[in-house]
């Protein structure tokens, strides 16, 4: 009989299965020596699936990588595949944040909206501030009207389109809660609390996190500033968000403690790229 798949693809799952064994590890290096799992996508720029990179090892374990999960699951009809070494991306990521985000003059430009306070800058906020409790006024209507109608048997909780309508709304409801919270919080630094100063030791902080001992903290603080990783044939684009470094640094001028930054979506405000040494 012809072999269902590829020898290649069958040493790849078993050497993930080893890899995974928890007998094979201590606990947290199980969990969390992995940085990118979960942000790393293959493709940059249209080249690729789109698809999760997952962790992935040749030789027996000896060599680790992130691989395209479509390619291992499906084959190459999906996508033709494409795996970089584990230690290899963390670094790449690791440096572009610290030399393409988190320097005082990045940081400075992307939060330059919490130094402004002039007086038309913070009109502006309270115009938004209303419109976006209005907002949320009305996305809780329709919530509870929503709610009526299943109450009332117009609809059944096993709908679908119920299940959509209410997702979305619970959603929307969430995003809304996060920026007024985010945009009170600009009204109520508008004494300058938020310096350069306490910018820059918001960079400096997240540059020692990112590059301490414990693996499960570099993760999270990837995590809290890092949204995707798109890795293709010739460059890896980093995403994130701009709200996460608001709340991290207006965290900081909350307390006298560190941030812990909240996760959130789109701080490449510029459309760059880091570009991908070669092998």
């Amino acid at each position: 009989m012809p072999p269902l798949i590829s020898p290649e693809d069958f040493e790849t799952v078993q050497s993930r299965l080893v890899e995974r064994r928890p007998t094979n590890r201590a606990a947290r290096e199980t969990t969390t020596n992995n940085l990118l799992i979960g942000l790393a996508k293959c493709g940059c720029g249209g080249d690729g699936c789109g698809g999760g990179m997952t962790a992935s090892t040749g030789k027996s374990g000896q060599y680790q990588y992130y691989a395209c999960s479509n390619r291992a699951r499906a084959g190459l009809t999906v996508c033709k595949g494409r795996r970089i070494g584990r230690s290899k991306l963390d670094d790449i990521v690791l440096d572009a944040l610290e030399s393409k985000l988190l320097t005082p003059e990045r940081l400075r430009d992307l939060l330059s909206g919490w130094l402004d306070h002039s007086t038309h800058a913070v009109d502006a906020r309270r115009e938004k501030l209303r419109q976006l409790r209005t907002r949320q006024t009305n996305l809780e209507a329709g919530l509870d009207r929503l709610l009526d109608l299943l109450i009332e048997g117009k609809f059944k909780a096993s709908d679908p389109l119920f299940s959509r309508k209410h997702g979305g709304l619970v959603e929307q409801i969430a995003q809304v809660k996060t920026d007024v919270v985010l945009l009170e919080r600009q009204l109520a630094n508008s004494e300058r609390r938020i310096t350069p100063q306490l910018i820059e030791r918001f960079g400096e902080m997240m540059r020692e996190k990112l590059r301490g001992d414990d693996p499960s903290l570099r993760q999270y603080y990837t995590r809290a500033i890092v949204s995707r990783v798109e890795v293709g044939d010739d460059q890896i684009r980093i995403l994130g968000s701009n709200k996460a470094l608001e709340h991290g640094v207006g965290s900081m001028a909350d307390t006298s403690g560190e941030p812990v930054p909240s996760i959130e979506r789109e701080w490449r405000a510029r459309q760059d790229s880091n570009l991908r040494p070669q092998a």
